[in-house]
């Protein structure tokens, strides 16, 4: 079969959702499929270039060239093949649980966007809801579909890529903070959590940068708190590294703002780590118990310093049976690509 995946790219932006799609693509080739990745160029804003963005997707028809499309994201579901099946990643989050967040008070008050935003609303719940079968990637994107759109949807959680090379290890003398480098990823707020820690604990940020800017940010704080003996930036890294790294690592901090779903708890569960996380992250709250595989805390800085210390000082056998229960819970999921693939297909 000939298949069609529809994403968009973000210049030099690669993060959980390219994995995905990756992985994806990866798969049905395996199974002998034939597979081109479409990806749609994206900017959010301004309101005349996301406009120009749905437009084109909304008119491009692949239906005489891909016996199957996927849609995965926003505006790519909008594609017009007569025999599409939607999987998605997440809609426009800058239009929905995003609308008022801090981090996009400007886009917000943009010429156009609030007129634009009402358009959007209106499209995903005509275009998605023509669709018998709509899956997303986790409950948290289905929740949102069904809050926002009235529309019901079946979760499919993705294996992380790394799932089959991802191992147990020591629990050394670093917590990892694996993700892209961004403001919805509160990298900040681990740095002034880590400045309130009693125990001299020490980070590892392991992922690149969103922007240069945002880095020499983080970089900045990290002076002004005192935290440079204490901190470590790997930004990208091999795969052998990666798993190198949780291997070793003492734990995960993975804090985001309302996470679809969140590779790094599943991969963390994977290589039996703790993970600590916040009341507010979404996807990794489907995975982490508090107390029993990780911590669930209030997205506060003295909040988080107290897990941070209770991780740090906490036994090796502790945080092993810890880890040893988040890889049940993720087991108990069922997570795998051939339920994923009959579904799509």
């Amino acid at each position: 079969m000939k298949i069609c995946l529809l994403t968009t790219q973000v210049p030099f932006i690669r993060g959980g959702a390219e994995v995905l799609t990756d992985s994806l693509a990866s798969e049905l080739r395996n199974r002998g499929h034939r597979v081109e990745l479409i990806q749609l160029p994206f900017a959010s804003h301004p309101a005349p270039t996301l406009k120009a963005c749905i437009d084109h997707a909304r008119a491009f028809d692949l239906s005489a060239r891909c016996d199957r499309a996927i849609g995965l994201k926003f505006p790519t579901y909008y594609n017009q093949h007569d025999r599409l099946s939607m999987w998605i990643m997440h809609q426009h989050r800058e239009f929905y649980d995003l609308w008022d967040h801090p981090a996009i008070k400007d886009y917000r008050g943009s010429t156009g966007i609030s007129a634009l935003r009402d358009q959007v609303i209106s499209l995903d719940s005509a275009e998605l809801g023509k669709h018998k079968n709509l899956f997303t990637i986790s409950p948290n994107v289905s929740k949102r579909l069904k809050l926002f759109n009235g529309l019901d949807s079946t979760p499919m959680y993705p294996p992380p890529s790394e799932h089959h090379l991802l191992q147990p290890g020591e629990f050394g003398d670093y917590i990892l903070v694996p993700s892209r480098l961004g403001p919805l990823k509160r990298q900040e707020l681990v740095l002034r959590a880590l400045a309130r820690t009693r125990a001299d604990s020490k980070v590892v940020f392991l992922g690149a940068p969103d922007s240069d800017e945002y880095l020499d940010t983080l970089r900045g704080i990290t002076r002004e708190l005192g935290l440079e003996a204490r901190v470590r930036w790997t930004g990208y890294v091999t795969r052998e590294e990666k798993i190198s790294l949780y291997a070793g690592t003492k734990g995960v901090i993975f804090i985001p703002v309302d996470e679809d779903m969140g590779y790094i708890t599943m991969e963390a569960a994977i290589a039996e780590k703790p993970v600590i996380t916040c009341s507010d992250s979404g996807g990794p709250l489907e995975f982490v118990e508090h107390s029993k595989n990780g911590w669930i805390m209030p997205p506060e800085a003295d909040s988080l310093a107290m897990a941070m210390d209770e991780m740090w000082t906490s036994k090796e056998s502790r945080l092993r049976e810890m880890g040893k229960l988040g890889h049940e819970i993720y087991r108990a999921k069922n997570i795998s690509w051939e339920t994923i693939l009959e579904r799509l297909l």
